[in-house]
């Protein structure tokens, strides 16, 4: 009864952050209501399951459980919070930018930085907090495997290079018309979006590069 009451109240503060989220209001205070809800959701469904856990009788083998799944769930609730309030600084920053492409494109960018540095440092956290894995032998193990794949990675790592210098020389942004050559051909089109590891354009055709 606790558990479908927390994800029956969930679920109606989600739907009530979406429906004033869909209201005539800035850009920065709906993607922020959109991020509460699904974090305030969260986190009543994990005050309902750590109350329901406490009415529960475990064996030896669970009971180590008890708790820990509602800690799992609320360390995925505060992430919620933490990238909606990435996303918020990032539609203000994209405001105050204006029409300025290149200001933009290193928003959307640091955006995306952002949202992958604190993902990582939660997943890491998660294991070495919740199932006490040693992240520093994990590290050890993710160095001797990108040791390995290092020669074979060497096209990737020219391509975060040359997307750099992109950012820094800017010789085009987003939106503008270029025409690069390739090996055996010539493309004009239009430039959608500047990745780490690859720049889409849109050719005349409408086909996607």
């Amino acid at each position: 009864g606790v558990s479908l009451t927390g994800f029956a109240l969930a679920y109606a503060c989600t739907r009530g952050m979406k429906w004033l989220a869909k209201r005539d209001m800035h850009r920065a205070l709906r993607t922020a209501l959109s991020g509460a809800g699904h974090a305030t959701a969260l986190l009543i469904v994990t005050l309902a399951l750590t109350i329901a856990f406490g009415f529960l009788s475990l064996g030896p083998v669970l009971e180590p459980l008890q708790y820990e799944i509602p800690r799992f769930f609320m360390i995925v609730a505060m992430t919620l919070v933490v990238l909606s309030m990435i996303e918020v600084a990032a539609t203000v920053a994209e405001v105050r930018a204006g029409n300025d492409a290149y200001d933009r494109m290193l928003i959307t960018t640091l955006q995306r930085v952002a949202r992958v540095t604190v993902i990582g440092l939660v997943i890491m956290f998660i294991l070495q907090v919740i199932f006490a894995v040693n992240v520093g032998t994990v590290f050890i193990g993710f160095g001797v495997v990108a040791l390995a794949l290092s020669l074979a990675a060497q096209d990737t790592v020219k391509n975060v290079f040359g997307a750099v210098s992109i950012f820094m020389n800017r010789p085009f942004v987003v939106g503008d018309w270029i025409i690069f050559k390739g090996e055996n051909y010539e493309l004009c089109g239009v430039v959608d979006d500047i990745e780490l590891q690859a720049t889409k354009v849109t050719d005349l055709s409408g086909t996607q590069i």
